[in-house]
């Protein structure tokens, strides 16, 4: 499934062949913080922080559709940890990445398992989807597949 990149919090991400972009830094508070949820322990979406500890949400993950992780600053690689991670324990649904995080890091969150992108503002929709398509093989396999990776073909 190619990666989905949005205009904004409120525009629905569509199931296309492209990738979709989207460009607002904006924090969706209508999505619960992850401590927030952690208190309720209910809805299918949440709102993570790079610097939260995801570990008590192993035991829901099969009731969450929807993890948008927040960025701190594109020098913390803690995200790209996080989404993996949730890919690792069994997320299937739509993992987001929004806040502080570079366009020349789109190619390494999406190998990390996230599918869709919010953008920050300086972040330019045409250049993003560039780079997003701009490798087509990698060295080391990922949590996507539909790329194909070099090493093993020796």
């Amino acid at each position: 499934m190619p990666a989905q990149l949005t205009d904004n919090e409120a525009t629905p991400i569509a199931q296309t062949d492209d990738y979709g972009l989207a460009a607002n830094d904006a924090v969706n508070l209508s999505i619960p913080s992850f401590s927030e949820w952690l208190t309720q322990q209910n809805g299918s979406r949440l709102r993570v922080s790079t610097a939260d500890d995801i570990a008590p949400l192993e035991a829901f993950i099969a009731s969450v559709s929807y993890v948008e992780i927040y960025f701190l600053d594109s020098n913390d690689g803690r995200g790209f940890t996080l989404g993996r991670r949730l890919r690792d324990i069994g997320f299937t649904g739509e993992l987001r990445a929004t806040g502080a995080y570079a366009e020349d890091q789109l190619q390494y969150l999406y190998r990390c398992g996230f599918d869709s992108f919010l953008l920050p503002p300086a972040v330019n929709k045409e250049t993003a989807s560039e780079l997003l398509r701009a490798i087509s093989v990698t060295l080391q396999p990922s949590t996507i597949s539909e790329r194909q990776v070099i090493l093993s073909e020796r």
